[in-house]
């Protein structure tokens, strides 16, 4: 009876054996089905937890919360460990910038699909082989001219300044400052105003998707000084009035509370240091020593026009007038403030956040469009999920508070024209 019941014993343990390995076997042809069809990725240990892309703060979930932990990181307000990182590096280029925030709202609102993160064990691959490519050759697109500097940064001493169309060679491949050869001096230059001239290598895996060579709306780049903004003018409306008695940015500003690109010629505008208001015109002539301007105006208008055309035309005729007093000095656009939804609905449409995304697709489009003008997100920042104004940026739903306020000075000290 005792030698049936071990034989018995271990008829039970073996076939447990087998069992458990053909599960493990099945288990494991799923994962690699899984991997082959895209629809996992492979990480780190098996031990750890399982997460969804975007789920920074790892509590299960992509929301809000991932959002501003992201943007905080960005604007050097908080720091991540290296999983959240990963996790919120949606873009895979080893960087968290607006574009990871812009990618990440996206799956929140379910315009794109969450990639989930499977822990596992992973064998390093093997990095191949590089292969010489062709000297690139760029072309300084910024008419104000290019400063080729010693260093990767605005702290380095400037070698020369190079005029917009000279033509320089890349000689590592780009990256935010680029690294070149203009005649016979090398150096770094700021990547945002050169323009490639050839098609670029494939860039290395896991190094991003695109050069940051002429992308569209001004960069991060490392915060700029007080001195930035001497000599530089703020024209807009009364949020720019409030950004300037909320911050005390070392700025010049003629904002006017009501103000739009409709009602220029309806109001009178400040000039720093002088008392009593001018015309339009006339603030911007007694002004005509600045070198750069920055315009905020929009927000007045989105309740004034009910199509973005006839916005678009004012908004030119305003810039032909700034342009006729500063030829040839550098105009940045702002992005227009997102609303709340509440004001929205009390508005009955009139202002809406479907008019505001359209005029800033407009300012965008002129900007990258027009030699000497930029584009500066700075509306980025306050958006919530659902691309209205977060409720602590905001004090009535149209205007900044003092949060609102400090956020959007930190972004134009970290989206500076260098």
């Amino acid at each position: 009876m005792k030698i049936r019941l071990i034989t018995l014993t271990l008829a039970l343990v073996t076939l447990f054996s087998a069992v458990t390995a053909n599960a493990n076997s099945i288990i494991e042809q799923e994962l690699a089905n899984l991997r082959r069809f895209g629809i996992i990725r492979v990480e780190a240990a098996m031990s750890e937890p399982v997460y969804a892309e975007g789920d920074v703060n790892g509590d299960g979930k992509v929301d809000i919360d991932d959002v501003l932990a992201v943007r905080n990181y960005v604007m050097g307000i908080v720091g991540l460990d290296e999983p959240a990182f990963l996790r919120a590096d949606l873009t895979r280029d080893a960087a968290l910038d607006i574009d990871d925030i812009l990618l990440l709202r996206a799956l929140i609102m379910g315009i794109a699909e969450p990639v989930i993160v499977i822990s596992e064990p992973s064998t390093p691959e093997p990095t191949p082989e590089p292969t010489p490519a062709p000297p690139q050759k760029a072309l300084v697109n910024s008419s104000n001219g290019l400063h080729l500097r010693t260093g990767p940064g605005t702290g380095y001493s400037s070698i020369a300044v190079m005029p917009k169309g000279a033509e320089v060679t890349l000689l590592d491949p780009p990256a935010e400052w680029s690294h070149v050869q203009y005649r016979t001096n090398t150096g770094y230059a700021f990547s945002q105003y050169l323009t490639l001239q050839t098609p670029a290598p494939d860039p290395t895996p896991g190094t991003g998707p695109s050069s940051p060579i002429s992308s569209g709306a001004l960069p991060q780049c490392p915060r700029v000084g007080n001195d930035y903004f001497a000599n530089t003018l703020f024209l807009g409306d009364s949020n720019t009035v409030g950004l300037f008695q909320s911050t005390g940015l070392p700025a010049r500003c003629s904002g006017r509370n009501s103000a739009g690109v409709f009602s220029l010629d309806q109001y009178t505008y400040p000039v720093s240091g002088q008392s009593g208001t001018y015309s339009f015109d006339e603030m911007l002539q007694k002004q005509s020593y600045c070198t750069k301007i920055y315009i905020n105006f929009g927000t007045n208008d989105v309740g004034y026009y009910s199509d973005t055309a006839r916005f678009e035309t004012a908004y030119k005729n305003m810039l032909a007038r700034v342009r006729a007093v500063f030829p040839t000095q550098s105009i940045i656009l702002q992005g227009v403030l997102p609303i709340s939804a509440k004001k929205e609905s009390a508005s009955g449409g009139a202002f809406s956040k479907q008019k505001i995304n359209a005029f800033n697709d407009f300012l965008l489009n002129y900007a990258n469009s027009t030699p000497g003008v930029y584009f500066v997100s700075s509306h980025l920042p306050f958006a919530d999920a659902d691309g209205y104004i977060a409720s602590g940026y905001t004090s009535d739903g149209v205007h900044a508070n003092a949060a609102g306020y400090a956020v959007w000075a930190e972004y134009l000290y970290t989206h500076a024209l260098v």
